[in-house]
């Protein structure tokens, strides 16, 4: 009998332990949820940097003049958008 109520106070310790989480699993989540949002933001921009670097003659606006800054410019302003959007619902804020 005491053998049992020993090995019951082992398994409710540890299960203790797992209940609170230590601060580093915090701190890897903070971690984990930035490096998505960074991926989130920067994979759509990088996702048109391919397609404009393949230099197939159907791609629109590879022969106009003002086609790299029409790119250029949504390509920032979708960046900048998602950024945004991003920090306002706070996955962006330090800890």
């Amino acid at each position: 009998m005491a053998q049992a109520v020993r090995v019951f106070h082992i398994f409710d310790d540890k299960f203790t332990e797992l209940e609170a989480p230590p601060e580093s699993c915090n701190r890897t989540n903070d971690i984990m949820r930035a490096l998505t949002v960074l991926t989130a933001i920067f994979l759509p921009l990088n996702l048109v940097t391919g397609f404009f670097g393949m230099n197939f003659e159907g791609l629109p606006l590879i022969h106009s003049a003002k086609g790299f800054w029409i790119v250029f410019f949504v390509m920032l302003g979708l960046g900048v958008g998602m950024s945004i959007y991003f920090w306002r619902k706070r996955y962006l804020d330090r800890p």
